[in-house]
């Protein structure tokens, strides 16, 4: 039935190695009460534990039925457990919110066994160990005697092949001692009983078979097993035509095994067995799946424990969901906070970008110059003069600060992975506003229109003129409002990531921080471009104006003769007036005139009513496809309030102007 060969296990701490078992050799029969004795600490429940499965012996090899457990996986051991081993155990092992008859189907419900199936057998479990009118009762409902009934029926319920017990009656007055010892008698007539024991005088009355251990070898047998009669497991029976259901047919059951008594086996007989084995197999591979429990089956047991522990269970929801919300809380603060952190960050680094220019100023070293003594002759060496202090010299001097902007490292830039930014913006120092012109109505006549193209720059500085012509006429103290002007007066940008219209990431960052209103599309050439506008759908009239929008007259409006603002309602211009605008940026061949010696900007030659012809490439027509809206909840954006361009446009321009006469004639000074 079992078989034990040369069984050690030792266990190994950091620096120490304890051998509990130092090489047990026993063998079982299918039904005897075998009693194992010992001191404590001989190695008897390390013994016992791995005769269940319980725990795994270091060397040697336990035989099960004729096979080895030496390859035995998890599943293995788990069918092993379930179906051929009862375990009783000296502490019970009952679970407190289950029945009696519920912590007997709890093995049955492992294995894989029907409701109507597991209540059937688990009652016959428990009448016959005399528990037939306790079902119901909960382990704390028990005496101890009692408790190790349930504890035996369970081990029994699922007739298993050998029965191991721990001091089965270590927690038990003497009566109640004796009435399990009988039982277990009793259930050792049909399996095989391992009982581990302190006392003798139990051990000697009731067991048929007394193993004595001491320091983890076994010292005395009072009844060894020598393989006499039908159960030879040494030989596998499968390997003589037999199986575990019919164990060697062809031998003769009284001699012992010799390959004279070994009958040849006819086909029949070589294909049931064959048969059997396959049979054997399968049950064995059924065993191994049906050892673990359903989901469903776990779920109905966790909450009849729940159910069972109301109180328990209700603080520990409480106390539980306090720290879940807790925990929640901090991470959303957190979350929340770092995300905050970070919107701010981009919004502000999309209106102050990181700047990298060719000559910059360097405030700190202004400051260390202004303060710091300037270098003068030693006071015992002046004479009758007044030195001059070189401060302005030294503050120039110290203020510029020069970067190297060289090929490798714009190359640099361009290789940079696009991970670590989201555009990159070239400047040029391309003087676009002289360039790009559009009509204006400067009538002074409200009921006629008088319309002449201008370039953005000298629109500034017509109204600017008209501001200061409006304070001499009316005494108003507009003259310091003219100033404001130019200051507030940049109305045209670039947009970044607008370079490449092939490449996938096009316009990305500008639709990421700006919302398209109106009927609109973001530009898809070089020839289109789009209008920022406020939060409420405003501008102001000093960008509106410069852009061509307000007329001469309607500006003029904007102030009464008492030099305050009219207040006639809101003046609004219609998404189909900002679209139908016509804009062009023009050569220098058409803005500037060679003067003596030069070129100078026709700053008040505008060009009248009409554009004048222009050769192809002198001049690119722009109009304005997009009205766009800073999106809600962003404080920043990275285009400034009026027209804004593609980079497309600014390289088509640059490579319009470089064949210019003008920069034809610069160049040959230069490099004459």
């Amino acid at each position: 039935m079992l078989q034990l060969k040369n069984i050690k296990k030792d266990y190994v701490t950091a620096d120490l190695t304890v051998q509990a078992l130092k090489g047990v050799d026993l063998r079982f029969r299918k039904n005897e009460f075998v009693s194992i004795l010992g001191p404590s600490g001989c190695g008897k429940t390390t013994l016992l534990n791995i005769i269940g499965g319980l725990d795994h012996y270091t060397s040697g090899d336990l035989v099960i039925c004729g096979k080895s457990t030496k390859d035995y996986k998890d599943g293995d051991w788990d069918g092993y457990r379930n179906h051929r081993i009862g375990f009783v155990f000296q502490s019970y092992n009952l679970i407190p919110h289950q029945t009696v008859l519920g912590n007997v189907e709890l093995a049955l419900t492992i294995a894989g066994v029907s409701k109507a199936e597991r209540r059937k057998r688990a009652e016959e479990a428990l009448k016959r160990v005399g528990l037939e009118q306790e079902l119901n009762k909960h382990p704390n409902q028990l005496s101890g005697g009692q408790m190790q009934r349930v504890a035996i029926a369970r081990a029994l319920v699922n007739n298993p092949e050998i029965l191991l017990a721990d001091e089965p009656t270590g927690a038990l007055d003497t009566v109640t001692s004796v009435q399990i010892m009988d039982l277990i008698r009793e259930i050792a007539g049909e399996r095989l009983v391992i009982m581990v024991t302190h006392n003798p005088e139990l051990a000697e009355e009731y067991s048929n078979r007394i193993v004595r251990l001491q320091d983890g070898l076994v010292i005395a047998d009072s009844n060894p097993y020598n393989g006499e009669g039908t159960e030879v497991w040494d030989t596998a029976p499968e390997a003589l035509g037999g199986t575990d259901e019919a164990p060697m047919s062809a031998l003769n059951e009284n001699e012992p095994v010799t390959e004279e008594s070994v009958t040849p086996l006819t086909k029949e007989e070589i294909k049931a067995a064959k048969k059997a084995e396959k049979l054997r197999k399968r049950k064995e591979k059924k065993e191994r799946d049906s050892s673990s429990m359903s989901f469903r089956t776990s779920l109905g047991l966790s909450a009849r424990n729940l159910a069972m522990k109301k109180g328990r269970t209700m603080m520990t929801s409480i106390a539980g969901s306090i720290g879940i919300i807790s925990v929640c809380l901090v991470l959303a603060l957190s979350n929340g906070f770092n995300n905050f952190i970070l919107k701010t960050e981009e919004d502000m680094l999309s209106y102050y970008p990181i700047e990298i220019t060719e000559t910059t100023l360097d405030l700190s070293s202004i400051m260390t110059n202004m303060t710091s003594p300037p270098e003068m002759p030693d006071l015992s060496e002046l004479d009758n003069k007044i030195y001059v202090n070189s401060f302005l010299t030294n503050l120039a001097g110290g203020m510029q600060v020069s970067n190297d902007l060289s090929d490798e490292y714009i190359t640099h830039l361009e290789s940079l992975d696009k991970e670590y930014y989201t555009a990159i913006k070239y400047g040029y120092g391309e003087a676009v506003s002289r360039n790009l012109f559009t009509s204006v109505d400067i009538s002074e006549d409200p009921t006629k229109e008088e319309f002449s193209y201008m370039s953005l720059e000298e629109i500034k500085d017509f109204y600017e003129k008209e501001i200061r012509e409006l304070d001499q006429s009316q005494s108003t103290g507009y003259a310091q409002l003219a100033g404001y002007v130019d200051f507030l007066g940049k109305v045209i940008g670039k947009m970044p990531g607008t370079a490449d219209f092939n490449d996938e990431r096009y316009g990305q960052y500008v639709l990421s921080q700006y919302e398209i209103i109106g009927d609109g599309h973001f530009p898809t050439n070089s020839h289109e471009a789009v209008l920022v506008i406020g939060g409420n759908n405003d501008a102001t009239d000093l960008t509106l104006a410069q852009l061509g929008y307000i007329s001469k007259m309607d500006f003029v409006d904007l102030f009464d003769k008492t030099g305050e603002v009219e207040e006639q309602g809101y003046m609004s211009i219609p998404f189909e007036q900002v679209y139908n605008k016509e804009y062009y940026l023009c050569s220098n061949d058409l803005v500037y005139q060679q003067g003596t010696g030069s070129y100078v900007y026709d700053y008040h030659g505008n060009f009248g009513e009409s554009m004048p012809d222009a050769a192809t490439g002198e001049r690119i027509p722009l109009k304005i496809t997009a009205i766009l809206r800073l999106k809600e909840g962003l404080t920043y954006g990275c285009l400034s309030a009026g027209l804004n361009y593609t980079e497309a446009l600014v390289e088509e321009y640059i490579a319009m102007n470089m064949n210019s006469d003008m920069v034809k004639s610069i160049s040959e000074f230069i490099f004459m």
